[in-house]
C-alpha cells in the first residue's frame, strides 16, 4: 500500500478583509505558512475578519489513488473549496481535519482556497487567525488504512495465570477505505 504525504505550505497567497466581504483578487500577496494574521498588528490583536487563502497547483491524476488535503490547524470557522466546490467546513479551531477531495480535483491546474471566519471574543486567550499549523497533500491506493484507522489496544495479562507474569495482550483494528473491501486480502497482502 502506497501513501504519499507532502507538505504543502509553500506558494500560498493571502489576504484580508471585513467580515461577509468578498477577496479582491488583485490584492492577493504571497505568504508561507503556518501564517497568523492577527499578530501583524499588536495594536488590534482580536479585529474581526475574513482571511481568504489560496493555492494554484498542478497534477496528474492517477487511476486508483485518492487524494486528500489535511490541515493540522486552522483557526477557527473555515471552509474550504478546491476549483470552486466546497469540499469541507471546519468550526473548531484547535483540532485538525482532512478532506477526501479526489472527485473535485482535475488533471492539470488545480486551485484550493480556504476562507476562514475569525470574530471576537471567541477564546479565553490570543487565538491568532489563520493557517497556524502546517498542511498535507495525501495521495493513497483506492483501497487503503482509513484516516486515523489504525487503533491499538493493550491488556495486562500478569496475575490471570501463574505463567503470564509480565505478559501482554495487544489487539490492533484497522480500518480499510475504499471503493472494493472485498478485495482486501489480495490488496493488503493479509487476512
Amino acid at each position: 500500500m502506497g501513501r504519499i504525504e507532502k507538505l504543502f505550505n509553500d506558494c500560498w497567497e493571502f489576504q484580508v478583509v471585513g467580515i461577509n466581504e468578498n477577496p479582491d483578487e488583485e490584492k492577493y500577496v504571497e505568504v508561507r505558512l503556518p501564517h497568523d494574521w492577527l499578530i501583524y498588528d499588536c495594536n488590534n490583536l482580536y479585529a474581526d475578519g475574513t482571511g481568504y487563502y489560496r493555492k494554484v497547483f498542478s497534477l496528474e491524476k492517477q487511476d486508483n489513488k485518492r487524494y486528500y488535503i489535511n490541515f493540522d490547524g486552522v483557526y477557527m470557522d473555515s471552509t474550504v473549496y478546491v476549483n470552486g466546490s466546497e469540499a469541507g467546513v471546519n468550526r473548531y479551531g484547535y483540532s485538525p481535519f482532512e478532506y477526501d477531495i479526489t472527485g473535485l480535483l482535475k488533471n492539470g491546474e488545480n486551485e484550493i482556497k480556504v476562507e476562514i471566519r475569525h470574530k471576537s471574543p471567541n477564546s479565553r486567550w490570543y487565538s491568532g487567525a489563520g493557517i497556524y499549523r502546517d498542511v498535507h497533500f495525501i495521495e493513497v491506493n483506492d483501497l487503503h488504512i482509513a484516516p486515523n484507522g489504525v487503533y491499538i489496544y493493550t491488556e495486562c495479562l500478569s496475575g490471570k495465570n501463574s505463567g503470564d507474569r509480565g505478559k501482554w495482550k495487544v489487539t490492533a483494528d484497522i480500518e480499510i477505505a475504499g471503493d472494493d473491501p472485498e478485495n482486501i486480502k489480495d490488496d493488503l497482502g493479509f487476512e
